[in-house]
């Protein structure tokens, strides 16, 4: 089975579907659910598409949620650490943080360790500790 690493401009085109090449990355998912590929999906890609879809698009945080949820649900996708994408992805629809601390913070939560950060914004997660740099 033929595997392709995607990059974060087929899921923004996918997501898309005014955009002149949503036609074909929507095929592509269509070949994988038919079983010719399997589609990888990078954890920087999930992380770049969130910025894209709600800087560029001005697309809603719950619906970024709901459109990535779906592409780390398909079957055809291979997304090493999916788990804790969709949990990031849930922390980025509830607050109002960068995806990169609700990854920080959903890290923290399946290790059950502290997150370690000069940030006070990851203190706002109730269900993580979190530890400054130099302090034991």
């Amino acid at each position: 089975m033929e595997r392709l690493v995607l990059d974060t401009n087929v899921l923004v085109r996918l997501f898309r579907p005014t955009d002149d090449q949503h036609p074909e990355a929507a095929h592509l998912f269509l070949e994988a659910e038919d079983g010719g590929l399997k589609l990888v999906l990078p954890d920087t890609v999930v992380m770049e598409t969130t910025f894209v879809l709600e800087g560029t698009y001005e697309v809603d945080r719950a619906e970024i949620r709901r459109l990535l949820g779906t592409v780390l649900g398909h079957a055809a996708v291979d997304c090493p650490g999916g788990d804790i994408l969709i949990d990031a992805l849930r922390r980025f629809a509830e607050t109002r943080l960068d995806f990169a601390d609700c990854h920080v913070a959903a890290w923290a939560a399946a290790l059950d360790a502290p997150a370690c950060s000069f940030d006070r914004d990851l203190r706002k997660f109730p269900d993580i500790k979190v530890r400054k740099p130099g302090k034991a």
